[in-house]
């Protein structure tokens, strides 16, 4: 009996000891396990390397572990029982690293938030910074020799705000819908000369311009090769808390997006027709202003259509007020009191006196063959030539004039398609008169 008694004190004896091997309860209180002292929180647990080791929370309900804290060679894990060795959020050097493959969650990210119904807040994650020049979220796509996406936002309905932001907490100043309409209050487009280079005058712009043709359309339904959001959702795992109505609700000042407001934003966006252009007709007119998209379809930069607007306007506008000059012209040597004028012009020109030059109208107008302009050039002109041009301004042939004084110009029928047609002298870079002939089949 008394050996047996032995026996056991010494069993006990070694048990303890070995329990006192790897679990120790400091006189602080604090807790080391498998380590001796805890010098690095109150509890310490001292774990190698490999998938089951470090700290486990089993769920006897699922047979398999809830929540996992392991370590290997570099980084420290937070994983489940859904996560292979490896996996999950990868801790090194005081952040949070997830840069490799092997570090990416079971649902395709390195972090991964399912909001159900319930009664806090909709929120997936809120991220908050009040520091000096702090950021709330930073994200990179680190390489320079591959593409990829830095952020992307996917939503299940045009309507929804798949981007947006606001000022204060009273409203939305910036949103990118679902469907990718864009609202904002204002855009600006970088535009400084000292950051461009081959620098040139749009040419012929009003020829674009005649070019282009303006359309009405609507858009295909995008909602029609979406899935049901309730599908996707269906497809997350769902953590229903029976508790949930008990707790405080977290309250987050965002403006509440109305139901039906966004139900009269879908009905319009349904019926809504939009004026534009078709990107592969103006790619043909005006090339470099169409761009190809990541999905392959054609886009085109409006904002780049206004330079080449503003010049066709200014250049319709020079010929309507050539135009108009000319027309001016016409109508005063329409009045009777110009004919006398014109008389005593003639005889000044036949004593080769006048100090002026003097465009004569065409003989015969209108014509078919063959027509005279005569014309009047004192000596002290230096440079002269008659222009011909068609209504629009443009000029089609120039006829240079080297005698002073009186003399003519032929103008041939054959160099010309019938029509009408303006002709003007110039004289040392200046427009002295503009006149009308007509050139008959």
């Amino acid at each position: 009996m008394k050996t047996n008694k032995i026996t056991s004190i010494a069993i006990f004896i070694f048990i303890s000891a070995t329990l006192c091997a790897q679990l120790k309860v400091l006189n602080n209180g604090k807790i080391g396990l498998r380590s001796t002292t805890s010098n690095y929180g109150d509890i310490q647990i001292n774990i190698g390397d490999g998938d089951n080791t470090g700290l486990c929370l089993f769920k006897t309900t699922w047979n398999e572990p809830a929540l996992k804290i392991t370590s290997d060679e570099f980084y420290t894990f937070i994983t489940d029982a859904k996560s292979t060795p490896q996996r999950g959020i990868g801790f090194m050097f005081g952040s949070v690293c997830v840069s490799e493959k092997d570090y990416l969650g079971e649902y395709g990210g390195a972090l991964n938030i399912v909001q159900t119904n319930s009664n806090y807040y909709p929120m997936g994650l809120c991220v908050t910074t009040q520091s000096n020049d702090g950021l709330g979220i930073y994200s990179q796509h680190s390489s320079s020799t591959v593409n990829g996406t830095s952020i992307y936002s996917r939503v299940f309905r045009g309507t929804s705000l798949a981007f947006a932001s606001g000022l204060g907490y009273s409203n939305y100043n910036f949103y990118v819908k679902g469907d990718g309409t864009a609202y904002t209050n204002g855009i600006l487009v970088t535009s400084d000369s000292t950051l461009k280079t081959n620098i040139r005058t749009i040419e012929n712009p009003l020829q674009k311009i005649m070019k282009m043709r303006g359309v009405s359309y609507k858009y295909k339904d995008v909602n029609e090769n979406l899935i049901n959001n309730e599908e996707v959702i269906a497809n997350y795992p769902v953590n229903e808390n029976k508790d949930s109505k008990n707790r405080e609700t977290t309250k987050i000042d965002i403006p509440k997006l109305e139901q039906s407001t966004l139900k009269q934003i879908a009905d319009e966006d349904v019926n809504l027709e939009h004026f534009g252009f078709l990107a592969q007709e103006i790619e043909k007119i005006i090339p470099e202003v169409v761009r190809t998209t990541v999905n392959g379809t054609k886009a085109i930069a409006y904002t780049d259509l206004i330079a080449i607007l503003v010049e066709g306007m200014k250049e319709q506008q020079l010929t309507i007020e050539n135009l108009n000059e000319r027309i001016l012209f016409l109508e005063n040597q329409s009045q009777p009191q110009k004919s006398k004028s014109n008389s005593t012009d003639k005889a000044i020109i036949e004593a080769n006196s006048l100090t002026y030059p003097v465009l004569d109208q065409n003989i015969p107008n209108p014509f078919n063959t063959t027509t005279t302009i005569g014309y009047y050039l004192p000596t002290t002109i230096s440079n002269a030539s008659i222009y011909v041009y068609d209504m629009n301004g443009t000029q089609l042939k120039s006829y240079p004039i080297t005698e002073r004084g009186k003399g003519n110009v032929i103008i041939r029928g054959s160099e010309f398609v019938a029509g009408i047609y303006l002709y003007g002298l110039i004289v040392d870079g200046n427009e002295v008169d503009v006149k009308r002939m007509i050139l008959t089949e």
